[in-house]
C-alpha cells in the first residue's frame, strides 16, 4: 500500500535557533481537499488574452508540475453587458449575468472568456469545483444595481426576501445547465460574498457586491436548498457565508443555527481578512463540526511582492501555517492567482493585460511560496499532529511518499531537528527550495540518521523534502476516554478538589458532545489521568486544550517526577500541544492540565498517546 506524509514548519522570527519537533500520523485532524482560486476576475482577462500567453498562465496555475490548484471558485455573474447604470467597473469585475429578467431567455454563450479559463483548468487536472455569487442579477436586487447601493445604514441591504426563490432558481439553473453541457460540477453553491460588510455601495464600489441581513440570508438558504432538491441536484450543496472576516462568519454561523438553516446546508466558507479572529477559528472549526458541515478557508490575500523581498510569500506561508493548525479547514484558497501588472496588484503572477506576451509574466514571491505546499500536499492526504506551534503535517495511505516542508521567516539561519520515529521506514529523499535568491529549485538534501535528520534553514525561506517510500507505525491510543465522548470521568480524576462544575462537560467542546473542563476559580486543580505503558520506547502526548488564563500547564509526570510541561495560550481558543516523553516498560505517565486558583478555566478535548 502507497502512504504520503507531508509537514509543514513555520519558523517564526522570535522562535529558537535550535528547536526539535515530531510529527504523530495517529493523531489526525482533517481530510484535505486541496488548494484553489477564485476565478473572479482574472479569468475574464486571462480568457481574453493571446493563446499562447492563456496556455502558459494556465499551465503555471493548474498543471500538477506547477502550483497545481485543483479547486476552483467560478463566480455566476449578477451584470447585463453594459449596463452601467450604477458606474463603471474596475476591469473583468462585471461578470455577465445568463438573464437580464424574470422573463428572459438564458443566454449561456455569455461569460464566454471566464469559462474558457475553467474548461482549461479543468482539463489541466483541476477536480473542485464550486460555483458562488457576488450579487444576485441586477433585476433582482432594491436598486437595479450589482455593486450595492449607498442609502441606509450600516448595512444598506440592497436584496429583498421576497425574491429569494427566484436568485435561488438563477443559481441552480446555472449549476444544472454546466453540469449537464459542460461536464463541470459544482459540488457547492456559495450564494453570497461578504454579505455583512458593508463595502458594496454603488457607484461607490468598483465590483460585483450585495449586502444582505442575516434574515434575508436565512430566507435565501431556505430557496436555495429547495431549489436543489426540486432540481434534483443531489451533487451539489450549499455553502455559507463567506464573511468578510472570521469573527463575522462566526456570528453569522451562530444565528444559521438558532434559525434552525444549518441542516440546509453542508459547508461553511469563510474570508480571512484582517485576521481579526484569530481568537475564533477553533470555534468556528467546533460549531462547524456540530452542525456537521465542512469548513473552507476560501478568501485571503496580499499584495504582491518580488522573489527577492519574499514579504508576500512569506505571509502567504505563515497564514497557511496558522490556519491550517487552529481553524482546520479542508481548503485553502486564494483570491486573485492573477492580476494586471499594477502597484499594489494581489496575485501571484501578474502581466500586463493591456500588453501581455509570455515574457512580461511575472511570477511574485507568493507563486513560488505557495508551491511548496500546493505541488506536494494534494487531495486525499490526511492533517496530522505536529508538536510545534508553527508546524502543519499531513499524511496520505495511499501512497508511500513523506514530505516536510520548513518555512523560516527569520532573518537569520535556523537549524532545526527533525524526529521521525512514528514511521517505520523513510524512503529516499528530495529537497526544494524558495529563497530571495531560489524560485523553487532543487536543493541537496539531509541525511538520515535513525529517521532524525538536522537542517540549517537560510533566512526567509521555504523548504520541501520529500521522501518516498515512508510508512507509518500502527499504534492505539493508550488515553482511555480521550474525546472525553464517554460523558464520565472513567480513568480521569480531579487532584486538589472535586467539584460537580469541573471535570466533564459540554460546555465548550472541540467536536463532539463534551470535553474535559477545569474552573481554578475556588483552589489550584488539575484534571489528570494515569496511564501505565508496557514498553521502553518514546511515548508522544497531543490534546487539544483552551484557556482563559496565563499560567495553566498541560503535560506529564513519569512516575511522580516533573517531565515535559507546556503553558497553553491563554484566550486563543483550542490550539493543539504535543509532548515526547521517554519512559520504561511499567512506568506510569500522569497526563494533566493544571492551574493554580484564579478567575479562569480550561478545555482539554481528543487527548492520545502514542
Amino acid at each position: 500500500m502507497l502512504k504520503i506524509i507531508v509537514l509543514f514548519v513555520f519558523l517564526c522570527s522570535s522562535a529558537p535557533e535550535i528547536h526539535s519537533a515530531f510529527v504523530d500520523p495517529q493523531a489526525k485532524f482533517t481530510e484535505w481537499t486541496g488548494w484553489g482560486t477564485s476565478l473572479a476576475w482574472f479569468s475574464d482577462a486571462l480568457g481574453g488574452l493571446n493563446q499562447d500567453v492563456q496556455d502558459e498562465m494556465n499551465y503555471a496555475l493548474f498543471s500538477p508540475e506547477k502550483l497545481n490548484l485543483n479547486v476552483l471558485r467560478y463566480v455566476i455573474g449578477g451584470t447585463t453587458p453594459g449596463d452601467v447604470t450604477c458606474g463603471p467597473f474596475r476591469f473583468g469585475a462585471a461578470t455577465e449575468s445568463f438573464r437580464d429578467g424574470p422573463n428572459e431567455p438564458y443566454k449561456w454563450d455569455r461569460d464566454p472568456r471566464g469559462r474558457k479559463v475553467l474548461l482549461a483548468a479543468k482539463a489541466l487536472g483541476a477536480d473542485v469545483f464550486e460555483a458562488f455569487s457576488n450579487s444576485p442579477p441586477s433585476w433582482l436586487t432594491r436598486n437595479g444595481c450589482t455593486k450595492g447601493t449607498e442609502s441606509g445604514a450600516p448595512l444598506h441591504d440592497n436584496f429583498d426576501p421576497e425574491n429569494a426563490d427566484a436568485f435561488a432558481d438563477y443559481l441552480t439553473e446555472v449549476v444544472k445547465y454546466y453540469h449537464e453541457n459542460y461536464g463541470v460540477t459544482f459540488t457547492s453553491l456559495a450564494p453570497f460574498n461578504e454579505p455583512s460588510s458593508g463595502y458594496w455601495q454603488g457607484t461607490g464600489s468598483s465590483q460585483e457586491g450585495c449586502n444582505m441581513e442575516r434574515a434575508t440570508m436565512v430566507e435565501v438558504i431556505k430557496s436555495a436548498y429547495a431549489s436543489l432538491q426540486a432540481k434534483n441536484l443531489t451533487f451539489c450543496g450549499l455553502s455559507v457565508a463567506d464573511e468578510t472576516e472570521i469573527n463575522q462568519e462566526l456570528l453569522t454561523q451562530r444565528v444559521f443555527t438558532d434559525a434552525g438553516v444549518a441542516g440546509m446546508y453542508t459547508k461553511v466558507n469563510t474570508h480571512g481578512y484582517s485576521d481579526n479572529g484569530q481568537e475564533n477559528r477553533g470555534p468556528l472549526f467546533t460549531l462547524a463540526q456540530k452542525n456537521g458541515h465542512i469548513l473552507w478557508m476560501d478568501e485571503v490575500g496580499w499584495s504582491r511582492s518580488d522573489l527577492e523581498d519574499m514579504r508576500q510569500g512569506l505571509s502567504l506561508a505563515e497564514r497557511i501555517v496558522y490556519d491550517v493548525r487552529n481553524m482546520v479547514p479542508s481548503a485553502w484558497v486564494y483570491w486573485q492567482a492573477v492580476e494586471d501588472q499594477q502597484p499594489g496588484m494581489w496575485g501571484l503572477l501578474d502581466v500586463p493585460y493591456s500588453d501581455a506576451t509570455i515574457e512580461k509574466i511575472h511570477y511574485n514571491s507568493g507563486y513560488y511560496a505557495m508551491m511548496q505546499f500546493s505541488k506536494y500536499i494534494t487531495r486525499g492526504f490526511t492533517i496530522v499532529h505536529v508538536n510545534d506551534g508553527n508546524s502543519v503535517a499531513a499524511y496520505n495511505e495511499m501512497s508511500q511518499t513523506l514530505v516536510l516542508v520548513v518555512v523560516n521567516s527569520a532573518s537569520n539561519v535556523v537549524t532545526n531537528q527533525f524526529d521521525l520515529t512514528t514511521f517505520s521506514s523513510l524512503g529516499e529523499m528530495e529537497a526544494f527550495r524558495t529563497s530571495p535568491s531560489e524560485p523553487h529549485v532543487p536543493i541537496t538534501p539531509p541525511s538520515l540518521s535513525g529517521n532524525q535528520f538536522d537542517f540549517s534553514f537560510p533566512a526567509k525561506s521555504v523548504t520541501t523534502f520529500k521522501m518516498s517510500g515512508s510508512i507509518a507505525k500502527v499504534a492505539s491510543n493508550l488515553v482511555t476516554n480521550g474525546d472525553f465522548e464517554s460523558g464520565r470521568q472513567d480513568a480521569w480524576f480531579l487532584l486538589y478538589g472535586q467539584r460537580q462544575d469541573s471535570a466533564i462537560n459540554g460546555n465548550y467542546v472541540r467536536r463532539g458532545s463534551f470535553s474535559g473542563y477545569v474552573d481554578f476559580n475556588e483552589s489550584e486543580l488539575s484534571l489528570m489521568q494515569n496511564v501505565t505503558v508496557r514498553e521502553t520506547k518514546r511515548y508522544y502526548l497531543t490534546a487539544w486544550c483552551a484557556s482563559s488564563g496565563e499560567n495553566t500547564k498541560f503535560g506529564a509526570l513519569v512516575n511522580g517526577q516533573q517531565g515535559p510541561e507546556l503553558t497553553i495560550t491563554s484566550w486563543a481558543g483550542y490550539q493543539v500541544y504535543g509532548l515526547s516523553i521517554d519512559a520504561a516498560a511499567s512506568d506510569v505517565i500522569s497526563i494533566y492540565v493544571y492551574a493554580q486558583k484564579g478567575n479562569y478555566n480550561a478545555q482539554i478535548d481528543d487527548v492520545e498517546l502514542h
